[in-house]
């Protein structure tokens, strides 16, 4: 896992024959991302489990993505960096004075949908159509009338 935030930097070796390659690095902060490989690496797609398998998307992760091209000469040992950047949008819902909201058992009387995003992601092609409706979840504190999505 990858906050973007604590400077952690992860490392990997591997054993390359000599040529040129494109590296392409993902981070992510959660367990709401799936890597789609569908039969080639220009194919590879990032997105929300739920939007493959159909059901309701409620969230993205904080996605970070860093490429690089580099060129591995013949018996040399070669040491490089990706720098990564974020590709996500981050939003807060607050909604305040719900006091006085008839609800059943402490059931939040707030539901959010939010259209026109883009849920999938690919590191050769950019964000990818179809506009989808996401659904964010939240904490209703009942006692304070107030509704919190991060």
């Amino acid at each position: 896992n990858f906050n973007g935030q604590s400077g952690i930097y992860y490392s990997t070796g591997m054993n390359l024959a000599p040529g040129r390659y494109r590296l392409v690095a993902v981070g992510n902060a959660f367990e709401n991302t799936v890597l789609d490989a569908p039969g080639n690496l220009e194919s590879l797609q990032l997105t929300n489990p739920a939007y493959l398998s159909g059901g309701r998307i409620t969230s993205n992760d904080s996605l970070y993505l860093g490429q690089k091209e580099i060129e591995v000469p013949p018996y040399k040992w070669l040491q490089d960096t990706i720098d990564m950047a974020s590709i996500h949008l981050n939003f807060n819902i607050l909604i305040r004075n719900l006091q006085k909201m008839n609800t059943k058992n402490g059931t939040s009387p707030v539901s959010i949908a939010m259209n026109g995003l883009r849920p999938v992601f690919s590191p050769f092609k950019g964000v990818i159509d179809p506009l989808q409706t996401y659904y964010p979840v939240g904490t209703y504190y009942g006692n304070l009338g107030l509704f919190v999505s991060r």
